[in-house]
């Protein structure tokens, strides 16, 4: 077999393997109660000190906002259009 193609295929194997470690270890974490979660990109929630998920009640108004402009068949031109002429700001 070619080098390259060895090569390439024992890489292809290494991803595949990194992948099945990754989701395994995600799911342990899921069984064990612990979700990994960005709150500091994720508008409306942020974590306690003891690393619960917490609703930001003034971020949590804009959020639904944002969600009832969705639900009222909005696209994103015209959700900014509207987002931008109410009051609420992030």
């Amino acid at each position: 077999m070619d080098e390259k193609i060895m090569q390439a295929a024992l890489a292809q194997e290494e991803s595949c393997s990194k992948s099945e470690n990754i989701k395994w270890g995600i799911r342990q974490s899921f069984r064990q109660g612990k979700v990994n979660f960005n709150y500091t990109k994720f508008l409306g929630y942020t974590k306690d000190a003891e690393g619960n998920i917490v609703i930001v009640l003034e971020e949590a108004e804009v959020v639904r906002k944002i969600f009832d402009i969705y639900l009222a068949g909005n696209g994103v031109r015209k959700s900014k259009i509207i987002w931008n002429s109410t009051e609420l700001r992030l």
